[in-house]
């Protein structure tokens, strides 16, 4: 069986569960506070639901062509869950934008590290401010909702 496959279900069951976490907790949030949140949360719950359905398919296919190995989640993996936590954990402290902005900086060079050169890193840093800059304005103009606020905002 492929590797790949192993890491698709693992991070689909992995993403199932964060997200199904993160969901239940939204949806105790009153509504101005929940938009983004629900958001976030039912986005997870969906594309992990299709990482996992994908990965099961896949498995399916290719179940008489050889030995299955366990679910044995890489050291990249490991990296994005682990700085997953961190980013929820310092989100207070820094503010949503703030650790969004380096959440996104340090997942794209552990995505893609050979790379990782000052171009593609001010390439990166210019697309995050963007995307943030978008998210702001959809937040704050269009669906006028707070983000969760932080030292730095």
């Amino acid at each position: 069986m492929n590797l790949s496959m192993n890491k698709d279900l693992f991070a689909g069951i992995f993403g199932l569960a964060f997200g199904g976490i993160l969901l239940y907790e939204s949806i105790k949030l009153s509504y101005p506070s929940k938009a983004f949140p629900l958001l976030i949360s039912s986005s997870t719950v969906v594309f992990s639901l299709l990482i996992l359905v994908f990965a099961i398919l896949k498995r399916n296919a290719k179940v008489n062509t050889g030995k299955t190995d366990g679910i044995v989640p890489s050291r990249l993996t490991l990296y994005i869950i682990i700085s997953s936590i961190i980013y929820i954990s310092i989100i207070d402290i820094l503010g949503f934008y703030s650790s969004s902005f380096f959440c996104i900086i340090f997942v794209s060079s552990i995505l893609s590290p050979k790379y990782l050169k000052i171009k593609t890193f001010i390439f990166t840093c210019l697309s995050s401010f963007i995307f943030l800059f978008f998210v702001y304005i959809i937040f704050s103009f269009w669906i006028k909702t707070s983000i969760p606020g932080g030292i730095l905002i």
